[in-house]
């Protein structure tokens, strides 16, 4: 609770004055119509002052005494206290009428003499039962103050008079109010205004009652419409069987709240078990399915290796008539390898002598481009024989040129010169023909020479070349008579090898029998397997649904717990 200065002066002020006021708008008056009219005293303006000023003075000390209490409890925030003020405020007021205000009175009246002892025992006998009733008004509005007081304590539990002792509280003084309105109403028709002061009592009775009930029943009925707040504060401050039962109301509603958040914690386990059901589910499911499809892969296979196997026998079988083929045709083999020796030797023979008539070709080669390089050489000297031949004609036929003018400057005795010339020039003419003829032809022969002596060579660069490469077949056939010696040296071999691959053929055919018997197994077993597994993915269809039935039913209880507000 939470209260500055000024809320609590001005809690304090109500709470005082309005106690304060039921004494002095009906006890006063009461008092001084009962002292007037039952008990016989005469008009006395002392005798009024004396009670008005009594009662003034009797709550001015009330007010001050609560005061300070009041303002103590309150700092100290002591809701016990507080919660017993009523009583004790109704208490203090009972105290004043039947108690205090008499004492007051007789001392004033001993030092005043206002009233005779006789009648002062008369007038305390209709003050005691305003008291009482002043007493039953003061707790009940003392109450209705400080209840909105008491609910600002959360948490408090209050320890108060039970409903019981409210009752006797309230209904107690009534009666005996009751007893003195009878006597009252037996004198004057008075008694029937004081029916009137029943009224409040009896609304502050139903109130303490009715209130705690409402508050209850409404939280039920919060409840019972559907808003299912488990953190309904009913606010009860009774401190009597009313607030027991609110708190056993409290304790029933957290003990449900308690119960709901775990069941909310186990509705979300649910969930998420629910959840990785059928998570796990999918997921065995989908590899149920993956394996199935592994099997059927597998089964499939298996049927191929199984035909593989079969072709594998067919296989072994065909090599093992081949290799009884090989072992006769080993023997061919033998044969031909042996005719190969004979054959690479002879052609290494051959080639050797192949070598050798290049080679003496290339020594005739050689001669004869000596013997053409002399030929070229009598070629040339022709030549010049002609070139000198040559200039032999043009001498005489110069000569006769000469002898001509000399003819002719003779005269007629120069006839013998003349013929003499003419015969020179003819010589000289049929000399110059045979020699243009003679230069022609060796030109011809020098380009046949030349010719012949270019051939010569690319036939020398050819035999050469040949000579090489007859070599190279030399060491060819050296090479290919090495390895034929080592193939006759393999076939030599081959008879036992050939055993061995029998064996060996015979041993791979009890494997693949073997082999064949378990590829059977296999494929059995899957088969099985299969069979197997279909079972298990129509097992996991059925706990797919159960989970997702189970998800479904977790997510309607959290639905149905969500109402439940805490």
């Amino acid at each position: 609770m939470s209260i500055n200065y000024e809320e609590k002066n001005k809690l304090i002020y109500r709470y005082l004055i309005i106690t304060i006021l039921p004494k002095i708008i009906f006890g006063i008056p009461i008092l001084l119509i009962a002292f007037r009219f039952f008990t016989g005293f005469h008009h006395n303006q002392k005798f009024y002052f004396t009670i008005i000023l009594t009662i003034i003075f009797l709550e001015i000390a009330y007010y001050i005494i609560h005061s300070l209490r009041l303002k103590k409890f309150l700092n100290l925030n002591d809701s016990d206290s507080l919660y017993k003020t009523p009583i004790y405020t109704a208490f203090h007021t009972g105290l004043n009428f039947i108690f205090f205000a008499p004492i007051i009175f007789l001392l004033l009246n001993h030092s005043q003499k206002i009233v005779t002892i006789g009648e002062l025992l008369k007038g305390v006998w209709h003050i005691i039962p305003v008291g009482i009733i002043e007493f039953c008004y003061v707790y009940c509005l003392g109450y209705l103050i400080f209840t909105p007081l008491y609910k600002t304590f959360e948490g408090v539990k209050f320890k108060g008079l039970s409903l019981t002792e409210k009752f006797l509280v309230i209904i107690v003084p009534m009666l005996l109010f009751s007893f003195y309105n009878g006597y009252i109403l037996s004198k004057s028709w008075v008694g029937y205004i004081y029916f009137l002061l029943y009224i409040f009592p009896i609304y502050a009775l139903i109130r303490f009652i009715k209130e705690p009930i409402y508050s209850l029943a409404e939280g039920f009925d919060k409840i019972l419409s559907g808003n299912y707040n488990l953190s309904i504060n009913v606010s009860v401050v009774s401190g009597d069987e009313l607030q027991v039962l609110k708190d056993k109301f409290q304790s029933i509603l957290m003990l449900i709240s308690n119960i709901v958040s775990h069941i909310k914690e186990s509705a979300s386990e649910v969930k998420k078990l629910a959840e990785n059901i059928s998570t796990g589910t999918k997921k065995l499911s989908t590899y149920n399915e993956d394996i199935c499809n592994s099997l059927e892969g597998i089964n499939s296979k298996s049927h191929n290796i199984r035909a593989y196997v079969e072709l594998i026998k067919r296989y072994i079988e065909n090599l093992s008539l081949t290799s009884k083929e090989f072992a006769s045709q080993t023997q061919i083999l033998n044969n031909i390898t042996n005719k190969s020796v004979n054959l690479a030797n002879t052609g290494e023979e051959i080639s050797e002598e192949a070598v050798n008539m290049i080679q003496r070709g290339a020594l005739k080669v050689k001669e004869s481009t000596k013997n053409l390089e002399f030929l070229i050489k009598s070629f040339k000297e022709v030549k010049g024989f002609s070139s000198m031949m040559g200039a032999i004609s043009n001498d005489t036929n110069l000569l006769a040129l000469n002898a001509s003018v000399e003819a002719a400057r003779v005269g007629e005795g120069s006839e013998g010169f003349n013929v003499i010339a003419e015969e020179i020039r003819k010589l000289s003419n049929d000399s110059a023909k045979y020699l243009e003829k003679m230069t022609e032809n060796i030109k011809e022969m020098n380009n046949a020479v030349l010719l012949f002596r270019v051939n010569t060579e690319e036939n020398e660069n050819i035999s050469l070349e040949i000579k090489e490469k007859v070599e190279k077949t030399k060491t060819t056939l050296a090479d290919v008579s090495e390895s034929i010696a080592m193939t006759m040296n393999l076939v030599d071999q081959t008879p036992g090898i050939i055993s061995d691959v029998s064996d060996s053929i015979n041993e791979i055919k009890e494997a693949v029998i073997l082999v064949t018997e378990t590829t059977e197994k296999q494929i059995a077993n899957t088969e099985d397997i299969s069979i197997i597994t279909e079972k298990q993915i129509k097992t996991m269809d059925v706990t797919e649904k159960v989970a997702q039935n189970l998800f479904k039913l977790s997510e309607e209880m959290i639905k149905g717990i969500e109402h439940y507000n805490e």
